[in-house]
């Protein structure tokens, strides 16, 4: 797209601090000091408009050629830092959330890009327990949703897929998973699980036929159990829903649960091949503490001869994930 070069606007997220003798521009992309005792006043009159500075406007239509090349300067400068942003030529502006997108990716993917991906995408949502204000939040960024329920083959042809569970053990997430192995379908989805206690996970990420799948996930799980009985029950056990709305508990932590949720599908869809976060078998953990709220970092591995999705199933000897079947068998 071509871009004006006369006419500017201030991006998302753009500050200005003064002082008595200096100036602070943050940018998105870097922080510069500028002397306050010349600059004050235009930095002044500039936000006042919206960072639109036009050169060839009659505000400038007296200034001489040195103040016309300084003010160039420092268009540049403010430019640069990612203070300021070109106004397109296109009369359609882009939307703060593609141009705050277009600096976490350190612009790799362009805004057009980036608001394309946005618009032309669909997560297709399987069950119903979905975290309140999700559906709000991935309307704010355009991204449409399709609820399917357990009508599996709706979801194909979905950019990805959330699979809304009643909590970790939901019947749901073994079915899904048996559907894609089944059919031996390419996807990427996810779940969105209600807290356990203090703490809930975003992800794992799962690339049917590419990472682990979810009974890999389950089983991994179950092997880190100390408590040998209950490891059967961690991999294949199923849960008994009891009525009560675990979404509905905690209405700040769970808003909390569905807004990064929400975060990591947009940097997923916006920021696909230049972002990390998506990467197959990762999950994030958030758990309030004592000492407040802390994040972890974690990655799925696949489960070698996994019953569901490995074709070495039932060949060799058992590995620790099966030993407790292997004791009683």
């Amino acid at each position: 797209m071509t871009t004006n070069l006369h006419r500017t606007r201030l991006a998302a997220g753009s500050r200005a601090v003064a002082s008595e003798d200096q100036l602070m521009i943050v940018g998105t992309d870097a922080t510069t000091l500028l002397p306050t005792n010349a600059l004050t006043t235009f930095m002044t009159e500039l936000i006042a408009s919206g960072g639109d500075l036009d050169l060839r406007s009659e505000e400038f239509a007296n200034i001489d050629e040195r103040q016309r090349h300084s003010l160039t300067e420092v268009r540049t400068l403010l430019l640069d830092a990612g203070f300021l942003e070109p106004i397109p030529s296109t009369p359609t502006a882009a939307r703060p959330c593609v141009t705050s997108l277009f600096a976490r990716g350190g612009g790799q993917v362009d805004k057009e890009e980036i608001d394309r991906r946005l618009r032309e995408s669909t997560v297709a949502i399987v069950g119903d327990h979905i975290p309140p204000g999700f559906d709000s939040t991935m309307d704010e960024y355009g991204v449409a949703l399709r609820r399917v329920g357990r009508d599996f083959d709706a979801a194909t042809g979905s950019t990805l897929t959330l699979v809304a569970a009643y909590d970790e053990y939901d019947s749901i997430l073994t079915q899904w998973n048996t559907h894609l192995v089944s059919q031996e379908a390419e996807a990427v989805w996810l779940c969105a699980v209600p807290p356990a206690g203090n703490s809930f996970s975003v992800g794992p990420w799962f690339y049917s036929g590419r990472s682990a799948c979810h009974t890999c996930y389950r089983m991994r799980r179950a092997s880190t159990d100390h408590n040998s009985e209950l490891r059967p029950l961690v991999a294949h056990g199923s849960s008994l829903p009891t009525g009560i709305d675990a979404f509905g508990t905690d209405p700040a932590f769970n808003q909390m649960q569905a807004n990064l949720l929400a975060d990591a599908i947009v940097r997923h869809i916006a920021l696909d091949g230049v972002f990390g976060q998506a990467e197959p078998g990762h999950f994030a953990t958030y758990e309030y503490t004592l000492t407040g709220l802390t994040v972890e970092n974690h990655r799925i591995l696949r489960v070698p001869r996994c019953p569901d999705c490995s074709r070495a199933h039932g060949t060799g000897h058992p590995q620790v994930w099966f030993h407790q079947e292997a004791e009683h068998s």
